[in-house]
């Protein structure tokens, strides 16, 4: 692995801790967040309060907070974590739009990639994203992933359904996919920096 790391430089990752609740709760009922979840009612305080301490006591689930210039600024899931089939999936969101189409979900992703098959040995990554969010679905194809699916008509969404897209990456696609992301990330880690 290359010494440098831009995900660690950029942005870093903390894990979410017991304080962190009532961040989440605001941030995860922001039309410009919820918008893209499985999700989009409001959350109400009671179900928040019975998820969050289920949640993170989870050894299926890990959850990072995501830091950029200081501030935390989104939030990184992995779930559905399988120790025996050696895979994930995983989701991540930006609290608001001041953070978003800057290129931090970029160095988020590498993170994870980096993470997962480094640190956790899992040897397939997959994600789920709305058919709507083109600019997700584009940063995860240029990281290597693989659309493996298609849920027609999957969540309900005004007046209307919409689809959602399956992806996958395995580890050795990623290690061969790395070097090649590096250098764009490079060119957009000297632009964080102004």
């Amino acid at each position: 692995m290359e010494d440098w790391q831009p995900s660690l430089d950029i942005v870093r990752m903390r894990d979410v801790r017991p304080s962190d609740e009532q961040t989440l709760l605001q941030w995860r009922n922001r039309p410009e967040v919820s918008k893209y979840m499985y999700t989009s009612r409001l959350i109400t305080q009671e179900e928040h309060a019975q998820w969050f301490p289920v949640a993170i006591a989870d050894v299926n689930r890990r959850y990072w907070i995501i830091r950029f210039d200081e501030t935390d600024v989104g939030l990184v899931s992995l779930y559905n974590i399988d120790t025996d089939n050696r895979r994930a999936h995983w989701a991540f969101y930006l609290c608001c739009e001041n953070y978003q189409g800057k290129g931090i979900g970029a160095f988020v992703e590498l993170w994870v990639l980096d993470h997962v098959f480094n640190c956790l040995a899992v040897n397939k990554l997959c994600c789920e994203v709305l058919a709507f969010n083109t600019s997700v679905i584009n940063m995860h194809k240029r990281f290597g992933f693989h659309e493996e699916g298609r849920f027609r008509r999957h969540i309900h969404r005004g007046e209307d359904y919409c689809d959602v897209c399956c992806f996958g990456i395995l580890r050795e696609e990623w290690q061969r996919m790395r070097p090649e992301v590096l250098p764009k990330l490079q060119r957009i880690a000297n632009h964080l920096r102004r």
